[in-house]
């Protein structure tokens, strides 16, 4: 491979990164409208794209972290456009950008360093990046079903497609039996959880931490299941760190 190739594939992280901070800070404090920030999807999604090109025929094994990185970066300008306050925007702007450069540092090493490369880490990071992106996803749609007359069944489709494909990118992280059947069980639960939090005087993004709680013990004990037989400690474990989490979320909760 050409040296000077090679180059700029060192330099992509940055280069992608700097793009998306560009193109989130504009749509936070200079064109929060609609239409720009559409521009930014296709913007982000030609960054993608070219990334995918850029490194030839050796990204089709990473197609399945592009996509949940794109939904991720979605995710994180949909969730900007609803916060008010100005600093959470620039401090969750922060690390939508020290995340994207962080996957992509790891993909290269992954690819052309690898004695660089810690073991399992594009795997943890990514497992990190899907919770965090369900998170942001599922708390822009609960903001949006608030603020704005976008359609609700729209809305609840997009919620279980989301939900079923992050669960899918779970399991197929830890290469395990990725049934169909079971990730759609978990997303009808986390759907009907949706519908029902909808009618809470809670915040949208507590809505959106109580469904992530929800999402991750059940991916959790699914996982652990399909590891080896579960027993009822590890069960009782998970169900109490999870309920005392929920309880300390409500009680520390702003009410509408």
């Amino acid at each position: 491979m050409f040296p000077s190739l090679i180059l700029i594939k060192r330099f992509f992280p940055a280069f992608i990164s700097f793009l998306i901070f560009i193109f989130s800070l504009l749509a936070i404090f200079l064109f929060p409208s609609f239409p720009f920030f559409i521009f930014s999807f296709l913007s982000i999604f030609s960054g993608l794209f070219f990334l995918l090109i850029l490194f030839e025929k050796e990204t089709k094994k990473f197609w399945p972290y592009l996509v949940t990185l794109f939904l991720f970066i979605s995710g994180t300008i949909l969730f900007l456009i609803f916060i008010k306050n100005n600093s959470l925007k620039v401090i969750t702007d922060f690390l939508l950008i020290f995340l994207t450069f962080l996957f992509f540092e790891i993909i290269f090493r992954f690819l052309y360093e690898p004695r660089r490369y810690p073991i399992y880490s594009l795997e943890n990071l990514s497992s990190v990046i899907s919770l965090i992106t369900l998170f942001l996803l599922l708390s822009s749609f609960f903001a949006i079903k608030t603020f704005t007359n976008f359609p609700s069944f729209v809305s609840l489709i997009f919620v279980f497609l989301i939900t079923f494909w992050i669960s899918y990118f779970n399991f197929w992280l830890k290469r395990l039996p990725n049934e169909t059947i079971t990730n759609f069980i978990v997303s009808l639960i986390i759907l009907e959880l949706f519908f029902t939090l909808n009618f809470l005087p809670t915040s949208f993004y507590i809505n959106g931490l109580i469904l992530i709680i929800f999402f991750f013990t059940m991916i959790n004990l699914l996982k652990k299941e399909k590891e080896a037989p579960l027993d009822k400690k590890t069960i009782k474990e998970q169900v109490i760190f999870a309920l005392v989490i929920l309880i300390l979320i409500l009680i520390l909760a702003k009410w509408r």
